[in-house]
């Protein structure tokens, strides 16, 4: 059985055009962009060629496929969060309010999932709504998440939380350095402190199991095949992106500087080793489509962390334009704000939401380093 869940109701049912009267609103000055404003006209064509008004949730792709993707429309609902606190705009709380409506409705009533990664990111995308909006609602899911994620901790290979709930084989970053971002930030919200004891046990494991103690490479996770535990040797944008953002949490509650070193030696390896010409690598589309984009969250995050040294600081904000640069001007479909999962070549046929989510956290990314 799912907790309750409040179904909440709304006035307005759409996205305010932000000032933009066409979602393929070319921006005019490409030597000196207003990244606020391809922010925006990314925002419209998501709502424009994505949105399923008769479901209130996300297609899956520009030619509006209806497969449900829960951990797609959790990323859905954070860009629409990021949105909201750029502009202020009430389209968004109330696009918010559908979003979450929908989602509970298409999950079975509910919020809770088989994936324990996947309902680390829509606990995250809710705190965030909860934090900016007020909507205790959204707070509720948010401890539902939590509750159900650390049931997903146990003693198998010393320790960190599954990826799924069956089979119960597979421990990962994805899962377990999320989980520590939102332990974190609960911890500073609510000042519990059994989630910050979380957040450093999460911590800790990753550190010591799928971390490289000496390159500081991040392993995609361990796996129980037979009766051998076997690191998974694979390295994804979206990993370096979250480990980032869990030390980075740390950082700011315990103010131990080797938190802040270990997110700047794991920015540097993505910067150095996940990139093509610069840019950082394609990683396919589907799921795919969404890894760089979390991985450019939590760098932006880095980046306006006050403590940071102003060099790293401006290295990392001319890696992000180099990005943001690239995705404008190479993988955008010609005439429309809709992108590519490779952010080096024009996108062919239909757009995914994944790709869509991970171009328009580069662009909100930008319009934050903007106007921070």
């Amino acid at each position: 059985m799912h907790p309750k869940i409040i179904f909440l109701f709304i006035s307005m049912l759409s996205i305010n055009c932000h000032g933009l009267n066409n979602p393929n609103n070319a921006i005019k000055d490409n030597n000196n962009p207003n990244w606020a404003e391809r922010a925006d006209t990314s925002q419209l064509a998501l709502e424009r060629y994505f949105w399923n008004s008769s479901q209130s949730i996300y297609y899956s792709n520009s030619d509006e496929n209806t497969d449900f993707n829960y951990w797609w429309q959790a990323h859905a609902l954070d860009v629409l969060v990021d949105g909201f606190i750029r502009t202020g705009n009430s389209g968004y709380t109330n696009k918010i309010v559908l979003l979450y409506n929908g989602i509970a409705k298409r999950n079975n009533g509910g919020f809770i999932n088989g994936f324990y990664d996947d309902m680390a990111w829509m606990a995250l995308a809710m705190l965030r709504a909860y934090d900016n909006t007020g909507v205790d609602a959204y707070n509720q899911v948010v401890h539902i998440l939590w509750n159900d994620i650390k049931t997903g901790w146990d003693s198998t290979f010393g320790g960190g939380i599954y990826w799924q709930k069956e089979p119960r084989n597979f421990k990962d970053v994805a899962a377990n350095a999320t989980a520590c971002i939102l332990a974190s930030r609960l911890y500073i919200e609510f000042s519990n402190n059994e989630d910050l004891e979380w957040a450093k046990k999460i911590h800790s494991w990753l550190k010591a199991t799928l971390i490289d103690s000496i390159s500081g490479i991040i392993w995609d996770g361990i796996k129980l095949q037979g009766n051998e535990a076997i690191v998974q040797p694979q390295q994804y944008t979206y990993n370096y992106g979250t480990y980032l953002g869990a030390c980075l949490e740390l950082y700011k509650i315990e103010k131990d500087e080797s938190y802040l070193n270990e997110a700047v030696k794991t920015a540097n390896i993505a910067e150095n080793s996940l990139e093509t010409n610069g840019i950082l690598k394609d990683e396919g589309g589907n799921d795919g489509g969404l890894f760089k984009g979390i991985y450019i969250r939590y760098l932006v995050q880095l980046v306006i962390e006050p403590t940071l040294d102003e060099s790293l600081k401006n290295n990392y904000k001319s890696f992000l334009n180099r990005n943001a640069v690239s995705l404008w001007d190479r993988a955008k479909k010609p005439g429309v704000a809709l992108f590519n999962h490779d952010w080096q070549a024009i996108p062919v046929g239909d757009v995914d939401l994944a790709s869509q989510l991970g171009a328009m956290m580069l662009l909100e990314g930008e319009a934050l380093l903007e106007h921070p």
